[in-house]
């Protein structure tokens, strides 16, 4: 929503608000009715009662080896999250459709990175943007660049230029504690890159390590023996934390080496060449931690590079090497200003390079470096904050904020290549956001907004309303509605005119509705099923032309889609086990850069049907057995181009079916030690990654079959 804009009559979400609190009145009166039990002992059963009395209790240990005796029913009330509303609550209770991966779900998953993670997910697909980047998509939207948030030990990680993520093989999953997950719109708490979805990684820090902890992992691919060179995949993981009474101190290293494809690519004219030369990726990535009470300082630094031939729509005659660097930095503390009265202020700066491009050989490298020909993109945001937080009354609490924050952008390259921006350009961002959160006897309401001015875009301004309500049955509602945005990122701004000098990027915005409805029992099963309405206006779409070789963007017509998800999860002593359902379709207006002709309410590279099911056993303490399988139904792809008028030809990519196996024992005969054995893609399917938006980028093979071996060591203080 645009500040200024017309007044319009009562919205949708509001007269959703209004029929939710009917039917949670009527809900909430009919349980008393049912369950005729005392008001007081009512209340203190449910989600109304103080967040302190909602905290976890312990987990003991039930037999000689450590196995818990807790099953999930009790489990899934110890799982608490903060992504959704920034004060932590109960998952069935957050106002959002969150999702949670635990440490010992991310063990037993045998995941390599974060693209197996989140494929995983409810919702979730991973596609190929160009030059070979790896990049995320919810709900059936394409949200690349700068429209689904990660967040890591607090770090905006989306570099500022384009707002993308690179997050093949980037970040180390042996070192996450767990994931929290925003399915929708978090744009009110987290601004203009949150649009889609929020995933807030958080990794061990020195209370988890307190000691040495060092993984070697090496994999390598074997499937089709004889059609291909085998590359290997491995990593190395270092960290060592401490705390020294009200002190503590953290430090994690982290390298590897990997390919992105085993296979070969196909342009859309026909040229070929071999990915597995063209497509390696080499993570370098050191996190620390410190605090002191309730001072908190984080650092992290970036020193990914990766490879890519594949270019925009024709394939380069060589790989070209790519640089992602990443310093992140910011200070944080809590203030107690009165006994329930919190005010918590941030500083914070990162540095970004985005696409910079090294050539292949150091000499040639070193001689456009001296030459002041490198092309290079430089993005630095220095960041000032303050939250203040109120415990009104135990039912009752309110969140206040502000930040301001400067983007100044540093480009360079070869003159007169037509799509580099020359110079320095700085931007400017103030944002307020506020959020009060009720638990009353009926539902518990959250209402929040946020607002942004933009130095060069000018007002976004977007709402939120939640009810949820969880019911001593076991049962749980949630109702949503809320509104989003996207801010134009630096690059937005830049190349603007590069196509159409009267071109005017501005912010697009999102309207969501959503429901969830979830049923637990005290056996350790749970069924949660949601469904969403999200539509985009004025999308920024990229667009590049190759007669000139610019690339540039624009606000184009209206998209989004509509749909549901199903989760059905198991707990018990040793085992636990979900299956989930996702499914979209596309509105009928989507512009043609993600229509597909004839495909059922499909939008480009994202299947409209994905089932995941996970499982793992632990039969004791040492031991950890899991297994993943993922399938999705057909995508549609550019493929070729017609010769006749140039258009694209688009063809579908058939339905995929992902098995994965892992086992892992620890402690076994040496106290500390580690051994893991795992295998992705066990049945050799060769998934493929499809680009979701007519750009002209053929299918990228995928790698196949792989074998991990894993061993670590783990030195307790």
């Amino acid at each position: 929503m645009r500040i200024g804009a017309r007044p319009a009559a009562p919205s949708r979400h509001t007269i959703t608000a209004v029929a939710a609190v009917s039917i949670l009145a009527a809900l909430g009166a009919a349980e008393a009715r049912v369950l005729a039990a005392p008001a007081a002992d009512r209340n203190a059963s449910e989600s109304t009662a103080p967040e302190a009395a909602r905290l976890p209790v312990p987990v003991s240990g039930g037999d000689g080896d450590g196995v818990s005796d807790v099953d999930l029913g009790s489990l899934l009330q110890m799982d608490e999250v903060s992504v959704a509303s920034i004060k932590t609550t109960g998952v069935r209770e957050a106002p959002g459709i969150v999702s949670l991966l635990t440490r010992e779900e991310i063990e037993a998953s045998g995941a390599r990175d974060l693209v197996d993670l989140l494929e995983m997910m409810p919702g979730f697909f991973v596609g190929v943007d160009v030059q070979g980047n790896l990049g995320l998509g919810m709900r059936g939207n394409w949200g690349q660049e700068g429209k689904i948030l990660l967040i890591i030990d607090g770090q905006e990680i989306n570099e500022t230029a384009y707002g993308t993520v690179s997050i093949a093989h980037h970040f180390p999953v042996q070192a996450i504690e767990r994931i929290e997950i925003i399915r929708g719109p978090g744009s009110a708490i987290y601004g203009g890159f949150a649009e889609l979805g929020v995933v807030k990684v958080t990794t061990r820090g020195a209370e988890q390590i307190e000691g040495v902890e060092v993984l070697q992992r090496a994999g390598v691919a074997v499937g089709r023996v004889g059609t291909d060179v085998a590359h290997p995949f491995v990593d190395t993981y270092l960290a060592a934390g401490r705390t020294y009474g009200d002190f503590e101190l953290s430090l994690s290293l982290f390298g590897g080496y990997s390919v992105q494809s085993e296979g070969t690519y196909t342009d859309i004219f026909g040229t070929s060449f071999n990915a597995a030369n063209a497509s390696a990726r080499r993570p370098l990535l050191a996190n620390l931690q410190a605090a002191w009470r309730d001072w908190r300082l984080r650092f992290i630094a970036d020193g990914f590079t990766y490879q890519a031939q594949d270019d925009f729509d024709v394939a380069g005659s060589a790989p070209t090497h790519y640089r992602f660097g990443g310093i992140y930095g910011d200070l944080t503390t809590v203030l107690q200003l009165g006994r329930n009265l919190t005010l918590t202020p941030r500083l914070a700066y990162k540095i970004q390079e985005s696409y910079v491009t090294l050539p292949a050989s150091a000499a040639d490298q070193q001689r456009i470096i001296d030459a002041g020909l490198l092309e290079r993109l430089r993005m630095d945001r220095a960041l000032a904050g303050m939250m203040l937080g109120w415990d009104a009354r135990p039912s009752l609490n309110v969140i206040a904020g502000a930040e301001a924050f400067s983007d100044v952008g540093r480009a360079g390259g070869t003159p007169g290549d037509g799509s580099s921006v020359q110079g320095t350009r700085s931007l400017s961002t103030v944002a307020a956001f506020g959020q009060l959160l009720w638990n009353t006897p009926i539902a518990n309401i959250t209402v929040g907004g946020r607002g942004e001015h933009h130095s060069y875009f000018g007002w976004s301004a977007v709402p939120r309303v939640a009810l949820t309500r969880v019911f001593s049955s076991g049962l749980h509602l949630k109702l949503l509605g809320s509104q989003a945005y996207k801010s134009p990122t630096f690059m937005n701004y830049a190349l603007e005119r590069s196509i159409d000098p009267a071109n005017r990027v501005r912010p697009e915005s999102t309207n969501a509705l959503e429901a969830e409805v979830g049923y637990g029992l005290p056996t350790g099963l749970q069924l949660v099923v949601d469904g969403f309405l999200g539509t985009i206006n004025h999308p920024i779409i990229y667009s590049y032309d190759p007669a000139t070789g610019k690339e540039s963007y624009f606000n184009r017509g209206r998209t989004g889609t509509y749909g549901g998800e199903a989760e059905l999860r198991f707990g018990g002593r040793n085992v636990a086990a979900s299956a989930s359902y996702s499914y979209y379709h596309a509105l009928a207006s989507i512009p043609e850069d993600y229509r597909v002709a004839g495909g059922g309410g499909a939008t480009l590279g994202a299947p409209q049907h994905k089932g995941v099911v996970r499982a793992s056993w632990r039969p004791t303490r040492h031991w950890l057995f899991g297994a993943t399988a993922i399938g999705s139904g057909v995508r549609y792809a550019v493929t070729g181009i017609n010769p006749v008028d140039q258009s694209y030809l688009v063809t579908t990519v058939g339905a995929r079916l992902l098995l994965g196996l892992s086992a892992r024992c620890q402690d076994v005969g040496v106290r500390g030690l580690l051994l893991g054995l795992s295998v992705n893609d066990l049945l050799d399917s060769r998934d493929v990654f499809v680009q979701p938006y007519r750009g002209g980028h053929a299918p990228l093979p995928g790698v196949g079959r792989q074998v991990f071996l894993s061993l670590g060591y783990a030195w307790e203080r």
